[in-house]
């Protein structure tokens, strides 16, 4: 458990006026650090790693202290779902996060979109060798 002078520094750091945000963790006002993080993923079941992202909120403890996967987090206009939940012992906690897809904005599906592309036919654009299966 962090001293006294840990748990004022925090306090401190997670003033929206310093570095925090404002947050609602499934439905109470928090504040996070929202960061990104950046890993590099080398079990790809060869030796070429690739790189990826992933969007992070640093937490007070105390605030989420029953996290688990599959909260939710909303900072600023985003959604996300957590993913992972790292508490680090100093009374600060890690929570690796997925946007969720009520954020994402698909558009219009119908209408013109689908009317204006031209696929042609897969029995004039396939290799003879190959069997496509029906279209239809």
């Amino acid at each position: 458990m962090p001293g006294s002078f840990i748990t004022n520094d925090l306090e401190d750091m997670l003033l929206t006026s310093e570095f925090a945000s404002s947050a609602t963790y499934n439905g109470t006002a928090i504040s996070v650090i929202l960061d990104t993080e950046y890993l590099t993923v080398t079990d790809t079941g060869g030796t070429v790693g690739f790189e990826s992202s992933t969007p992070v909120v640093y937490a007070r403890e105390v605030d989420v202290s029953a996290a688990t996967q599959g909260d939710r987090v909303h900072v600023g206009t985003q959604r996300y779902a957590v993913d992972q939940v790292e508490p680090d012992g100093t009374g600060m906690v890690l929570l690796r996060l997925t946007s969720t897809l009520s954020d994402v904005d698909w558009g219009s599906v119908a209408g013109p979109v689908l009317q204006s592309l031209d696929w042609g036919s897969v029995a004039d654009s396939a290799d003879a060798s190959e069997d496509w299966g029906s279209v239809a």
